[in-house]
């Protein structure tokens, strides 16, 4: 088994615990702006496990620096949640 199956395998555990904790423990909601981003991350996370392209490997790349910059925008605008 490959390093990167190990890195993204314990980076979807992480990152689904982050997309989680907040509904757990009450603090936001379990529907929020954020989530779609969330999903397309987790689907890229998935990409990369199953997947030896390096092409795919750089378009996931893009796809979550894409995602984290929205999720950011999202979360930081004046007047956003």
């Amino acid at each position: 088994m490959e390093s990167r199956h190990y890195f993204l395998g314990v980076m979807l555990v992480v990152f689904l615990l982050f997309t989680f904790d907040g509904p757990l423990f009450g603090t936001e909601q379990l529907f929020n702006s954020l989530r779609v981003a969330q999903a397309v991350v987790t689907a890229c996370i998935v990409w990369g496990i199953v997947s030896d392209n390096r092409r795919s490997h750089t378009i996931i790349a893009l796809a979550v620096l894409g995602s984290l910059i929205a999720v950011v925008s999202i979360r930081f605008l004046p007047g956003q949640g």
